[in-house]
């Protein structure tokens, strides 16, 4: 697909094409076939119109002559766009401006749709910069199919654009009939795309037509773009420990279309972004929510479905709610409503930066849920089941007074979030329900029992927050690191510690920020509320390599299995770890010593047996449920136990390591890149996510040696070819003394994470039915460094230091075979079982792919190991990707060589 850049960057240079020419200021061109200048044309725009425009439509092209502004193309084109659309009509919608630069010539556009008479009219402003001279075009209509009809003929109109010597002076105020400004809103046509789009499938204009126009840049609400590159910058940030994670959260709930609360239902904060989702989340749940996310609290996305399904199969479903609720979390980014695709969009750049993620993103039953995205997921999914539920019970508690002259008392009724606006349409729950509850069997008292789940389903969220009561530490006992020995003998014996406690002052901060529940379920006030967790069972898990001649780390003999490692009376489960013994006996005078880490996460454990969680007794024990409403509790509870909430702890156990070998490299990139062009019909998302990383890798080690001085004895002997020759060749010998060569050999590790997926919808032009496509590339290396390995795995590690200059040129590369997922047809992907690093993106400058990294050199003494020094440095890569290379994304690399100093 060409872009409009290409378009305009040759139309300055082509000749005009051999058909009557016009003229505006220093700008020749010709303007389209069978167009005819407007009487109302002048020197200060020159106006075409179709010779066969049919009567009632209107249908224009405007060309101004060149402006010059001292602040710039943007501010101008802005104060342009702005003088565009005051002209007494009333804006309905606009877009976002999209931009595009090359060959020196830059482009802005944007569309709007305006009231006009009884209907609408629809413009679209294109403003070029070339050599300081900006030009404005205009294309305008009072009729959208007859304006995408003929656009193809204005565009080719650019390709016979020629700058001429002589222009008129810059025009400061051009006229024109512009629209008028107004509120900037929602799509220049619902379900449409913006004036100036060609649908996919139909015939292709000329080379010189501005793509550009049709490449689905178009963003339809007030926030467009910036909004979602916002949330992909929270869901960045967010993941950092020091972040001001309550602040950061409460901007995404606002950018995602809710509204903030209090607990008691006052408006806090409006959403941002048009239209709002109609539903509130709490101020004090984004505080709770908050301080799980910190801590790594989590769930999986078909525990969460199976909890939900508790209430939802319970009021009538036969099926589950699960393909309602996958649905929407992979195809929200193409719904109508633009803030449906900011919150879908959020959930996924949370799965995105997670660093623990795995897979697609909620594309397989293993999706790990953070906290947040639990939160934004149960607000929307609770509400489209629960609202329908309420409206229920209304009309049949009022059937129940008419026909029972006895009425059953009523429970009370747990009040949603959700604004009286809100009629759901995110997930299709809403209109299932509704189905469900019609066809039910109306029976006198039914009312109370629907009550019971409603009241569940629309708390859950709320008892979740209660596991912020939920402590947990860890440490060592006996400090760290944990040393390794150098002979195939246990190393040092660590003491790791996990406690889990309840905090009796968060349950009562917890009871009196949910003072509603309390009263609902009837909490015990009394009851004792805090102390440590007694027998739970805890599973362990240690991020190490698999093979156990590469583990740093072994539990002791005698512990027992990791897996069911009981809390004492204290609430401590405790485990001994020793260091892992080496594979062989290390040469201790030739060793190099090595920081490494291994990470531990311990999780409370689910009974097996009784399928019910120790954890979800404990917490809700711990507040004071003694029973309450059967028909609340028992559901709450069920659906607790489904989903699984674990409430972690987790630590870095350091570990020192021996390396043996004369020269020790390590390497680290990780490669990141996320794009997303999102339309009212059309969608691409594609992310980027590897790493490689090559450990303890053995460095042969060249050069750097000192060139030995010939006699000048023997030089005078010799003819003057002879000892020019011998000078040359020194001279060249000294240059390469400069440079030390470390190349990757063995032994050492490597681990390789290939982790792309793409989501590709496009309408067809003919039949108007969605082409979309998904693809995925999932590849994982973990194993020795070798140049190749049997399966076509190939790896690569050179580091080159100039101790003149001081810089180092690195070269750290590596492909690895992937698992290549792909259903539907919209759009040609890589097939490639075998994915590289660096594969399918382009560096931005100083760096280029093909070469090696130079980055300046640092050099310091190791501090574990006197005798040896350390060569490392590090860097940044910015690089694009994707259709028309606009995607945007960064990779993070550094290195070290550690190098025994001879004496």
């Amino acid at each position: 697909m060409k872009t409009l850049l290409f378009v305009v960057a040759v139309a300055m240079n082509l000749v005009p094409q051999a058909q009557d020419q016009a003229r505006i200021g220093s700008l020749r061109f010709s303007p389209p076939k069978g167009w005819i200048r407007a009487e109302a044309s002048g020197p200060t725009v020159a106006i075409f119109v179709p010779s066969d425009l049919p009567s009632g439509k209107t249908c224009t092209i405007k060309i101004f002559p060149e402006e010059s502004d001292k602040d710039g193309f943007r501010p101008w084109y802005n104060r342009r766009w702005n003088r565009t659309i005051t002209g007494g009509h009333q804006i309905l919608r606009m877009s976002e401006m999209a931009s595009r630069k090359m060959s020196g010539i830059d482009v802005l556009i944007r569309s709007g749709a305006y009231k006009e008479g009884s209907g609408e009219g629809y413009i679209l402003v294109i403003g070029l910069s070339f050599k300081d001279k900006f030009f404005c075009v205009w294309y305008q209509s009072n009729d959208f199919d007859y304006m995408e009809k003929r656009q193809h003929e204005v565009y080719e109109m650019f390709g016979s654009f020629e700058l001429v010597e002589g222009g008129a002076q810059p025009t400061a105020n051009p006229t024109g009939n512009p629209p008028a400004s107004g509120a900037t809103v929602p799509p220049v046509k619902p379900g449409e795309s913006p004036p100036g789009t060609v649908k996919p499938g139909e015939n292709t204009p000329s080379a010189s037509v501005p793509n550009t126009f049709r490449a689905g840049l178009w963003q339809e609400d007030s926030m467009g773009s910036a909004r979602l590159d916002r949330l992909a910058e929270i869901a960045k940030l967010i993941q950092d420990p020091k972040a001001n994670t309550v602040a950061l959260l409460t901007e995404a709930a606002k950018l995602c279309g809710f509204v903030i609360w209090t607990e008691e239902r006052a408006k806090v904060a409006a959403a941002l972004g048009s239209p709002p989702l109609f539903l509130a989340i709490t101020d004090t749940e984004i505080k709770e929510y908050a301080e799980m996310f910190n801590a790594r609290q989590e769930g999986e996305l078909v525990n969460l479905i199976s909890a939900i399904d508790v209430i939802f199969k319970g009021v009538g479903s036969s099926s589950s709610c699960g393909p309602h609720i996958v649905s929407w979390l992979r195809n929200g980014f193409i719904s109508g409503n633009p803030s449906v695709r900011a919150l879908t969009h959020f959930l996924h750049q949370l799965y995105f930066e997670n660093p623990q993620k795995s897979g697609v993103a909620f594309g397989e039953n293993g999706t790990v849920l953070d906290s947040i995205q639990t939160l934004f997921i149960l607000r929307v999914v609770t509400e489209e089941i629960g609202g329908p539920i309420r409206k229920w019970i209304h009309k049949q508690q009022n059937s129940d007074l008419f026909a029972s002259l006895n009425p059953v008392p009523q429970e009370p009724e747990a009040p949603g979030w959700a604004e009286d606006a809100f009629v759901g349409g995110v997930t299709g729950l809403w209109e299932a329900t509704i189905g469900i509850m019609d066809a039910g069997e109306t029976v006198l008292g039914r009312a109370n029992q629907f009550i019971g789940r409603a009241n569940a389903l629309l708390t859950v969220a709320k008892f979740i927050a209660s596991y912020v009561c939920l402590k947990s530490k860890m440490w060592v006992v006996q400090g760290e690191p944990l040393i390794r020995t150098t002979d195939r003998d246990p190393g040092d014996r660590r003491t790791v510690v996990a406690k889990f406690s309840i905090d009796g002052f968060r349950i009562t901060d917890w009871m009196k920020d949910n003072r509603a529940l309390v009263s609902l379920t009837g909490l015990d006030l009394d009851m004792e509320k805090s102390g440590d967790l007694k027998g739970i069972e805890t599973f362990w898990m240690l991020n190490q390599n698999m093979l156990p001649t590469k583990q740093l780390v072994w539990a002791a003999r005698g512990s027992g299995g990791l897996d069911k490692v009981r809390t004492n009376d204290k609430g401590e489960a405790r485990v001994d770890f020793d260091g892992a013994p080496q594979s062989k006996v290390l040469d201790r005078q030739n060793i190099i010593a090595v920081e490494k880490q291994v990470w531990i996460k311990v999780t409370p454990q689910m009974k097996a047996v009784e399928m019910k969680q120790d954890l979800v007794d404990a917490v809700l024990g711990a507040i004071g449920i003694r029973g309450g409403p059967i028909g609340f509790i028992t559901p709450l509870t069920e659906m607790l136990y489904r989903l699984k909430w674990t409430g972690t702890a987790h630590m870095n156990l350091r570990v020192r390591d021996w390396i043996e070998g004369e020269n020790i490299g390590q390497f680290k990139i990780e490669v990141k890149g996320n794009g997303r062009e999102l339309t009212q019909s059309s969608a691409i998302i594609w992310n980027i996510d590897r790493s490689v990383e090559f450990r303890d890798v053995g460095m042969k080690g060249s050069g750097g040696q000192e060139v030995q001085q010939v006699d000048p004895s023997i030089l005078g002997s010799l003819s003057k070819k002879d000892r020019a020759d011998m000078e040359e060749a020194m001279k060249k010998f000294a240059e390469m003394a400069k440079i030390k060569t470390f190349e990757g050999k063995i032994p050492g590790t490597a681990k390789i994470v290939i982790n792309d997926n793409l989501f590709f919808r496009m309408p067809d032009g003919c039949e108007k039915e969605a082409k979309e496509d998904r693809t995925s590339w999932i590849g994982d290396y973990d194993g020795v460094f070798v140049k190749e390995g049997p399966d076509g795995t190939f790896m690569m590690f050179r580091v080159d230091l100039d101790l003149v200059k001081k810089t180092a040129s690195v070269i750290g590369i590596a492909s690895t075979k992937v698992k290549y997922f792909k259903s539907g047809g919209g759009l040609k992907a890589k097939g490639d079982p075998y994915v590289g690093i660096f594969d399918d993106i382009k560096f931005r400058a100083p760096f280029d792919k093909d070469k090696p990294l130079v980055i300046p050199l640092q050099e310091t003494p190791d501090i574990y190991t006197p005798g040896w020094m350390n060569y490392f440095g590090s860097g940044t890569i910015n690089f694009t990707f994707g259709p028309l290379d606009k995607f945007n994304g960064q990779a993070i690399f550094s290195y070290s060589v550690t190098k025994k100093v001879k004496k």
